[in-house]
């Protein structure tokens, strides 16, 4: 039970002169007539109190009691307390001595340490359990300018306390809250937003019963708190212009995704830093947690990449980096597009007008060379691969020729620069692959409409 007795009734306790003096109430306002118009508390139990007004009428020149609970006046405390227990509002029997307080704390001084100045025992242990109201009278007056918790704000909310400690140009970014199970109590603490991990509690959250001074110690620990402010990007702005507001891992996941692990907060200003995702959000002596420290080492090894290499991996590239190249790739596709299409023009254009035949002797060119090469007369060794692939398929013979893919691409190259009519010329001096199975190799891939990622991957590949 919460109830803790030290005593029975505070009466038996006191010596026989006291017992003949004048009843508790009137006693009072004679030993200390400031109280008048004063509240008093009825404490029946540890979390449950009634309020009364200390009334005077002086024509009686006699000390009443106002119930707030009823709206009556009693002449006496035993009356009022009576009345109540009447209405079932609480058990038992109680000494007005040692339950009537000054204020709505069971922990403070009852009327007794008024009325009689030889020692008293209190009916409440000291060590009672808190509630509300009695952690709003704890800290009161600690949270003043000059107090022991300055720079804190307390607010009640639906179940319980919170308590915002302000930092950093009147920010919160500690917050304490206390929430209310019956009679137990459990907290949470929040640093920056996140809910900080049972391990790093001072003692369990979980609800129980908890004394003031627990409640005391846990506002200090959260008061004392030192915030981890993530690892400081001075002198590593060339990390963030390439890898811009997140970092990310490059192994992937079972999505096949490149996820993030660490993030760029207060962009641009002084305390600009990258927090990673498991960041503790406390330390001890320096600045940054343990986890977020290793970030340091990380935007060493980039600034070294980028030292050596002007090429950045398109997992890692900042959004501004990737439209930087792809709008430089799209102009310079538009030119190779505007280059290929003049050149097919002029070509085509040529050959219709002048309609000039390729002379037997040119033709012969290729197939006396191939002839030589097959003879061993000539070395085509030291000769580009191409030409030496193009010699190979002049000494093949013209049906179920096999052609090396690196020639069909080099074919390809050609076909899709010079146009069919300037290729068509070609074919008639050297054996090339026909028109239709250069079509049939540019079709390999499955054509179909939307997006692609298999093109998109082939195309982000090429920008690096």
């Amino acid at each position: 039970s919460q109830e803790k007795h030290t005593l029975k009734d505070i009466s038996n306790s006191l010596p026989t002169k006291k017992r003949k003096r004048t009843e508790a109430l009137q006693e009072l306002v004679h030993i200390r007539p400031d109280l008048k118009g004063k509240r008093v508390y009825f404490f029946p139990t540890l979390d449950k109190y009634f309020e009364g007004v200390l009334m005077f009428d002086a024509k009686e020149k006699k000390a009443y009691v106002y119930s707030v609970k009823n709206d009556h006046k009693y002449e006496s405390f035993c009356k009022w307390m009576h009345e109540l227990k009447k209405q079932g509002l609480f058990k038992g029997n109680k000494s007005a001595l040692a339950t009537i307080f000054l204020e709505p704390n069971p922990a403070s001084l009852p009327i007794a340490s008024i009325l009689y100045e030889t020692d008293y025992s209190l009916y409440w242990k000291k060590s009672i359990f808190a509630n509300i109201k009695d952690i709003l009278l704890l800290i009161q007056n600690v949270i003043l300018p000059g107090g022991k918790f300055s720079g804190m704000a307390v607010q009640e909310i639906n179940e319980g306390l919170e308590f915002n400690f302000f930092e950093r140009g009147m920010k919160s970014e500690k917050k304490l809250m206390i929430i209310t199970k019956g009679i137990l109590l459990e907290y949470e603490i929040h640093i920056l937003d996140q809910i900080l991990q049972e391990t790093h509690l001072p003692f369990s959250n979980k609800a129980m019963k908890r004394t003031l001074d627990e409640i005391e110690n846990l506002i200090q620990y959260v008061f004392s708190l030192k915030i981890c402010r993530g690892q400081s990007t001075k002198g590593y702005e060339d990390v963030i212009r390439v890898r811009g507001t997140q970092l990310v891992n490059n192994k992937q996941n079972d999505s096949k995704e490149h996820t993030p692990f660490a993030f760029l907060e207060k962009q641009g200003q002084p305390d600009e830093a990258y927090r990673r995702i498991d960041c503790i959000f406390i330390v001890k002596d320096k600045n940054v947690c343990e986890n977020c420290e290793k970030l340091q080492k990380t935007m060493q090894q980039i600034c070294r990449r980028l030292l050596t290499t002007n090429s950045t991996k398109i997992v890692h590239a900042s959004k501004d980096i990737l439209i930087k190249k792809v709008k430089k790739q799209q102009k310079f596709i538009k030119m190779q597009r505007e280059t290929i299409l003049n050149m097919e023009k002029y070509l085509q254009r040529k050959i219709e007008l002048e309609e000039v035949e390729i002379s037997d002797e040119m033709a012969d060119v290729v197939h006396v060379i191939a002839k030589n090469v097959t003879n061993k007369k000539e070395d085509i060794s030291n000769l580009h691969p191409i030409f030496q692939e193009l010699i190979r398929i002049q000494t093949k013979k013209p049906n179920g020729i096999r052609y090396h893919p690196m020639f069909l691409r080099w074919a390809i190259s050609v076909y899709s620069k010079s146009g069919s009519a300037a290729y068509n010329a070609m074919k008639m001096i050297m054996r090339l692959p026909s028109v239709s199975t250069l079509k049939n190799n540019i079709n390999e891939n499955e054509q179909c409409s939307g997006w692609q990622d298999k093109i998109a991957d082939q195309i982000l590949a090429n920008l690096t």
